[in-house]
């Protein structure tokens, strides 16, 4: 992958010596989960999600993910329509220690699957509505098909290869630092090829979500 580890990234100032505050961004959110779990977090379309929701949501999702081989490391492909689905996704990939890559859905084909070929891609999470723009590249999982996603993306109980476990069970957090992998974008090469630019976990809390949030 023709990448600069270095370039976009946004960092926020380093804490004090001693400080145990949320470092990354996975660490950010469930603190605010914790102390405001009834609050509005999230809102894409005609759908609001508390954070307590988005929560659930997101620890269901990591769960499948893990079940598919998502590990530390690992890039998962996002590419689902404008709502809160993409949030949730990327969200819950790097609950399950991987990045997530943005696939916007309106991209040319040759385009996207360059992406997730150049990037290593191993799973790429969908939905049935864009399901047939999605690169055809690694496994797919099918948002809409998890448990209790019955609004905003659909309902059932399958990802196309494993059911990810338990809907209610909690998701068990993979431990990442702040400079582990949050996400890859791709921009507009010198060369006319895509090159990618990755962040940490540690960046901003006002962190790029996937192409395709509301």
């Amino acid at each position: 992958m023709a990448s600069d580890r270095n370039a976009g990234r946004t960092v926020p100032p380093a804490g004090r010596a001693g400080d145990t505050g949320p470092r990354t961004l996975p660490e950010l959110f469930a603190a605010q989960a914790a102390l405001r779990p009834d609050a509005t977090a999230l809102v894409g379309g005609r759908e609001r999600l508390t954070y307590a929701e988005l929560d659930a949501r997101t620890a269901r999702l990591a769960r499948a993910l893990r079940a598919e081989g998502v590990e530390r490391g690992t890039f998962v492909g996002v590419c689902l329509e404008r709502g809160t689905g993409p949030v949730v996704a990327a969200l819950a990939v790097m609950r399950a220690g991987g990045a997530y890559l943005p696939l916007d859905p309106a991209y040319p084909a040759d385009r996207l699957r360059y992406m997730v070929e150049d990037s290593g891609v191993e799973v790429v999470v969908t939905q049935r509505s864009v399901a047939g723009s999605a690169p055809r590249s690694g496994r797919r999982l099918l948002l809409d098909d998890l448990p209790g996603e019955a609004a905003g993306a659909g309902a059932g109980a399958r990802t196309g290869t494993r059911a990810g476990g338990d809907a209610g069970a909690a998701a068990q957090e993979v431990p990442l630092g702040p400079d582990d992998a949050a996400y890859v974008i791709y921009t507009s090469g010198s060369t006319g090829r895509p090159r990618a630019w990755w962040s940490p976990t540690a960046a901003s809390p006002t962190w790029p979500a996937p192409s395709g949030s509301a």
